[in-house]
């Protein structure tokens, strides 16, 4: 009844990375230098706040090369990994970490 314990390990290391996620507020946005000219807190306690917060699984995909966006991407919780396609070149984002700031900033319209 209790289970294979490989399957339930693994369930509970997730668990564990996304706590993290719990206990994030808007001082994660602090760090991102689209925010510098607006550090104020209420404004980005309500940016926070009002963020689309999405949970995603090993293998999904966040953004594609080419897609259009007006978004930018704080990682809460876990690790991302970015490849550019048909290269070797990679990225790992971990907590706190930010990508397509120029989106937001309207300086490039796809990702």
């Amino acid at each position: 009844l209790a289970g294979p314990p490989v399957p339930k390990m693994r369930l509970r290391q997730v668990e564990e990375k996304l706590r993290d996620a719990k206990r994030a507020d808007w001082k994660i946005l602090k760090q991102i230098p689209a925010f510098d000219s607006c550090l104020h807190k209420p404004f980005l306690a309500r940016l926070f706040k009002d963020a689309d917060i999405r949970l995603y699984c090993p293998g999904d995909y966040l953004a594609e090369v080419n897609e259009a966006a007006s978004s930018m991407i704080v990682i809460l919780a876990g690790e991302v990994r970015c490849e550019q396609p048909q290269t070797l070149f990679y990225v790992e984002l971990k907590r706190g970490d930010w990508c397509f700031q120029n989106n937001i900033l309207g300086i490039e319209a796809e990702r």
